[in-house]
């Protein structure tokens, strides 16, 4: 049946007999399915958190107040309301739960060891006057993130975003920067060998893992890093569009997916990532544990990346390659 849909994407009878099932036109994997119901419980058992009421230095900035509540691991303020932060919250303490497993890590010694904070805006001219009042850096640095969607800094350890569209915009970014937090201090000293590519895929996949969704900023179709334009796939369906990038011989080259900057990586290099972290997990996860080990001493830059991944998964990115579409094609 593998065969069959690695010929016929579309193979009806192959799909369900490999426990398939059609899903608002796109087949969905019994594995997919399972873990989407497994999260939705996790987030509906998560901690909402207690009420805050002191005024904080975000409200002091953006001029307006906030809701807050802090849970164990997170300070979370939104300007959306009562039932946002609350939600807010919830999805920040599965996000804190779900990476510690994924990485098989005791969340009883937390990667980030003060509370995270994360701010949920309501309209640009908020999230403008937080970037001028808490982003550091040059003029010109402030300039780039007051054009984007949101934020995250890893020291002292928070992220932001405003309402560019509907709320499940907001809650998506919840998940993708809690991760970037995350994953920055998991890389610890090696947090610099980490690639745009990498660091966009784990924030997508713990956001489908959690909220089968992906209505982020930090990647779009045309403008790269902080960008306002739409996605060039629906991210619900971006198994369909990878696989279809591979059917076609389109899928970009390995060095330019490990090459690219947060600037230049777009739509097809992060479906390329996206989906060889999929394959990682699914398929050699103590080797995908001991790539990232090996980043952290690596050093910095492509060749750094190249060589932590000869020897974590004993082969060249490209030999890789060949195995991953080879997977992609039997499996999305």
């Amino acid at each position: 049946f593998r065969e069959a849909i690695g010929f016929v994407a579309d193979h009806a009878k192959a799909r369900e007999a490999l426990g398939f099932t059609r899903e608002d036109g796109k087949w969905v994997s019994p594995e997919d399915r399972a873990a989407a119901e497994e999260m939705k419980k996790q987030v509906a058992g998560a901690e909402e958190g207690e009420e805050v009421k002191d005024e904080t230095p975000e409200e002091k900035a953006i001029g307006s107040p906030l809701v807050k509540r802090r849970t164990k691991h997170f300070l979370i303020q939104s300007a959306l309301g009562d039932a946002s932060v609350k939600e807010c919250a919830k999805l920040a303490e599965t996000v804190f739960k779900d990476f510690h497993e994924f990485l098989e890590l005791s969340p009883d010694t937390p990667v980030v060891k003060e509370s995270i904070g994360g701010v949920m805006l309501l309209n640009e001219e908020q999230h403008k006057k937080y970037v001028d009042s808490f982003v550091e850096g040059s003029d010109g640095l402030k300039e780039f993130y007051r054009k984007g969607g949101g934020q995250w800094d890893p020291s002292p350890p928070r992220f932001e975003g405003w309402k560019t569209g509907d709320d499940a915009g907001i809650l998506d970014m919840v998940v993708h920067m809690s991760v970037h937090v995350l994953f920055h201090d998991y890389m610890a000293e090696g947090a610099n060998n980490v690639a745009p590519w990498l660091y966009e895929s784990m924030g997508y996949t713990f956001t489908v893992r959690l909220r089968q969704s992906a209505l982020t900023h930090c990647i779009t179709s045309g403008t790269g890093g902080g960008g306002k334009e739409g996605m060039p796939f629906d991210a619900g369906r971006w198994k369909e569009a990878t696989r279809a990038s591979v059917q076609k011989g389109v899928d970009p080259p390995m060095p330019r997916m490990l090459g690219a900057t947060i600037n230049s990586i777009q739509g097809d290099l992060l479906l390329k990532g996206w989906s060889m972290l999929d394959w990682m997990q699914a398929t050699r996860k103590p080797k995908l544990l001991e790539f990232f080990a090996e980043l952290k001493h690596a050093p910095e830059g492509v060749d750094g990346q190249i060589s932590a991944w000869k020897k974590a998964f004993g082969q060249t990115p490209e030999e890789s390659e060949k195995e991953w579409r080879d997977w992609v094609r039997a499996n999305y």
